[in-house]
């Protein structure tokens, strides 16, 4: 993980101000293993926006900052409904082993958000509807 966001910790982090002012970059994180999902856009060296989901501080868990794509509440509020509504389910002695961590994918739904791909400059065929 460290090697994968290393050039986009922080708020402007030196790696990515190398990038010429007009690029853009698009990082998408995913560690299953671990529960992390991260996804941002960068575009002129800073962080457009950023969302990082990790499993170790909560099934809620969720770091956002910036100008996230649009509909991103939308898949957010689903996800912790879903969230929600399995936990009411949850028996106390079944653990985790049989859970689904919906938060998990909030991260990488932002990226193919209606809009996010396209903020990116990035063909639109890249985006699942």
């Amino acid at each position: 993980m460290s090697s994968a966001t290393e050039a986009t910790i922080g708020t402007d982090p030196p790696r990515l101000a190398r990038f010429p002012a007009t690029s853009r970059a698009i990082i998408c994180v995913v560690l299953e293993h671990t529960m992390l999902s991260y996804s941002s856009l960068c575009q002129g060296g800073r962080h457009v926006w950023k969302i990082r989901h990790h499993l170790r501080h909560g099934g809620e868990h969720l770091e956002v900052s910036g100008d996230v794509p649009a509909g991103f509440a939308g898949f957010r509020d689903m996800a912790l409904w879903k969230h929600r509504a399995q936990e009411e389910r949850r028996k106390p002695d079944w653990g985790y082993l049989d859970a689904v961590d919906y938060v998990f994918d909030v991260p990488l739904d932002a990226l193919t958000a209606r809009g996010a791909l396209e903020a990116s400059g990035l063909p639109g065929s890249m985006r699942r509807d």
